[in-house]
């Protein structure tokens, strides 16, 4: 009964939230046209770094081997938001 009381005074109704809210929307961006796509390492990959294709830089895995700062990669694979790159010999 105590609690109830409590629940229903007007200075609960400011802190506690009784209604739903709408929330943010997250917007998932597609990579696939990475595929393929040759980039300049901007930070070391160990395994992961970031890269700059085309003037847009983006966070991807390296597979394999560290990648130095300043080597060209290439996509090898896109899965979701993950970017998957390959150091170019």
């Amino acid at each position: 009964m105590q609690l109830k009381k409590l629940l229903r005074n007007k200075f609960f109704d400011k802190i506690i939230l009784r209604k739903s809210e709408k929330g943010y929307v997250v917007t998932i961006k597609d990579y696939s046209m990475l595929l393929n796509k040759e980039g300049l390492v901007k930070s070391y990959l160990r395994p992961t770094g970031r890269i700059e294709i085309e003037g847009e830089v983006y966070d991807v895995i390296a597979d394999g081997d560290f990648v130095e700062k300043g080597l060209r990669v290439k996509v090898i694979k896109v899965e979701g938001r993950k970017i998957v790159v390959n150091k170019i010999n």
